[in-house]
């Protein structure tokens, strides 16, 4: 090795130690490049299957069928928006999905709606967990997330062995009717009672409720067919007779002009009913359910003097429900002429004092409620003119 003026430097060992220790350093900074970092506690460190293991903005655009999984884990450590966030992609992707239905429902409705509204008291053992609670006691894992919110846990992966808990209290299938079944349906003399209500129960699952739904008992078939649901035994037909029969028990609501009461019906089948929620009679009583709230809101806006909002809900109602002339006429037709006279008054008034365009959009108002209401359209005609008129003159 030459110095500055060309000399070569000394070979001393002071000189070849210099050289070894730049040379390893050079190494390991290389190495800390291509080596693979984990941060303590990252998702590369966590044990499998332990919660936790996907967390952050990767699980959101993480594409493929490990979405429910992850979506889960976003619950079990209590992300619930972003939990909402990917279920919501995934049932844009795959509108049918049954456990991304169930999953967004336990975020978006009451829990006992998906759980019932009977419970007791249990005691979490060593090794708990929430989902395996779940299993034990309602036979369906994938409802951890309802338990957790009807016990106030805010993050269900963080659960106490000794912690005193609520849990659903499911009725048997077999309780509300038990019919009987042919000897060539019956178990073998070993079993047990239990196992043979059960081989009862199933079998005769949907044969019971249809003849509970010919006889009008549409309550009692509504509950056999939903413990059975959230227990994960319903199968098609079962899940079309329960649809006709939570549609019964909403039109009855209706009828007692008890609209929560229906939505409550329909919003505890709806998860576990698949496409049948979505299309024919169902998806039509709960149209007709929710305009029926929104005309109720209407009114309650009208007493409150809150005539925009009271508008704005009849409006909702209006667009939801073609059929409200002919079942809600009378509360309707009183919404409505309500609005239309304190529309068009205030209209009346902002003309007057040359307030053009409010007297427009009050006038608009009245119409959309009523496009036959001859007063408004003529003076709405009118207004608009004007408004033209006065442009003109401000451009000249």
């Amino acid at each position: 090795m030459m110095n500055r003026r060309g000399s070569s430097m000394p070979n001393s060992p002071l000189s070849l130690a210099r050289l070894l220790v730049i040379l390893m350093t050079c190494l390991a900074l290389a190495g800390c490049q291509l080596w693979p970092f984990k941060r303590p506690g990252s998702a590369g460190e966590q044990p499998p299957g332990q919660p936790g293991a996907h967390t952050g903005s990767e699980v959101e655009s993480a594409p493929g069928a490990d979405s429910i999984g992850r979506a889960m884990t976003l619950l079990q450590n209590g992300e619930e928006a972003r939990a909402e966030t990917v279920l919501s992609a995934i049932l844009e992707q795959n509108p049918g999905s049954p456990t991304a239905k169930l999953l967004l429902a336990q975020i978006r409705q009451p829990p006992e709606e998906l759980l019932g509204e009977s419970f007791e008291e249990i005691e979490v053992r060593p090794g708990d967990s929430l989902s395996a609670i779940a299993g034990r006691t309602i036979d369906n894992e994938l409802l951890f997330y309802s338990l957790a919110r009807l016990n106030g846990i805010e993050v269900p992966r963080l659960l106490r062995p000794g912690q005193r808990i609520r849990v659903p209290v499911v009725e048997p299938v077999g309780t509300v009717e038990s019919p009987s079944v042919p000897e060539s349906g019956r178990q073998d003399a070993g079993a047990s009672d239990q196992e043979q209500d059960e081989v009862r129960a199933g079998a005769e699952l949907p044969a019971t409720a249809r003849r509970l739904i010919e006889r009008e008992q549409y309550r009692q078939a509504y509950a056999l067919l939903l413990s059975s649901a959230r227990a994960g035994n319903l199968q098609a037909e079962g899940d079309a007779l329960l649809a006709r029969a939570a549609v019964a028990l909403a039109q009855a609501a209706c009828r007692d002009d008890d609209p929560g009461e229906a939505l409550k019906a329909l919003n505890q089948a709806s998860p576990w009913l698949g496409t049948n929620a979505e299309e024919g009679p169902f998806a039509l009583q709960r149209e007709h359910v929710e305009a029926r709230f929104s005309l109720g809101r209407a009114e309650q806006e009208l007493a409150r003097g809150s005539y925009d909002a009271a508008f704005d809900a009849l409006v909702s109602a209006r667009e939801l429900a073609a059929d409200l002339t002919e079942t809600h006429g009378g509360k309707l037709e009183r919404v409505e002429t309500a609005l239309i006279e304190h529309y068009h008054d205030g209209a009346l008034s902002a003309w007057r004092d040359q307030r053009v365009d409010l007297s427009i959009e009050l006038w608009e108002r009245v119409v959309t409620i009523d496009p036959a209401f001859e007063p408004a359209v003529r003076y709405l005609e009118r207004a608009r003119r004007a408004k033209e008129e006065l442009k003109a003159l401000g451009q000249g």
